[in-house]
């Protein structure tokens, strides 16, 4: 369950969350966009809390506006802006909705554009070629491309890298 701590009785009184997490907004005639920290993949985080706790903007701007948000539950944008809080932006799904709604709008990241990536285009179609040539078995592949064993199955399969040919 996720909380938002108003502070401790020790020491100066602290703003109330709200006011100090609206104020690191600058509202325009569409989007919120959030002015203070950001990820490294370009989503606002807000801290607060003793001891401090970061969470995603757009969630604290959800809790704020329309309460809690069940476990495993993703905020997602409708406007796919990462660092907007308007509370009409966001909705609640799970990660497969959220990843479907990506691939809807044409913005899920494939193949070696994915920053997680170890491997390229071109090396899974050698990994394809090599592994029907049967002169490798999954486990040369594995040791060959630095990647599991499990993982070059997948793709030998066609379960993974499918937007690649071969």
């Amino acid at each position: 369950m996720t909380r938002i701590y108003k502070g401790t009785n020790a020491g100066p009184k602290p703003k109330p969350i709200e006011k100090r997490f609206w104020s690191k907004v600058e509202i325009t005639d569409s989007c919120w966009i959030w002015k203070a920290g950001l990820t490294k993949s370009g989503y606002g985080f807000f801290a607060f809390g003793k001891p401090s706790r970061k969470q995603r903007a757009s969630r604290i701007a959800w809790i704020i506006t329309y309460g809690e948000i069940p476990k495993g539950i993703c905020v997602c944008h409708h406007c796919d802006n990462k660092q907007c809080v308007r509370p009409s932006h966001l909705f609640l799904g799970t990660n497969k909705e959220n990843t479907a709604d990506s691939i809807r709008k044409n913005r899920f990241v494939k193949g070696s554009k994915n920053g997680m990536a170890k491997l390229t285009e071109d090396s899974v179609t050698e990994i394809r070629r090599l592994y029907h040539s049967r002169d490798y078995t999954l486990a040369d592949l594995s040791k060959k491309f630095g990647t599991g064993s499990d993982n070059i199955w997948s793709i030998v399969r066609g379960k993974t890298w499918s937007h690649v040919d071969g």
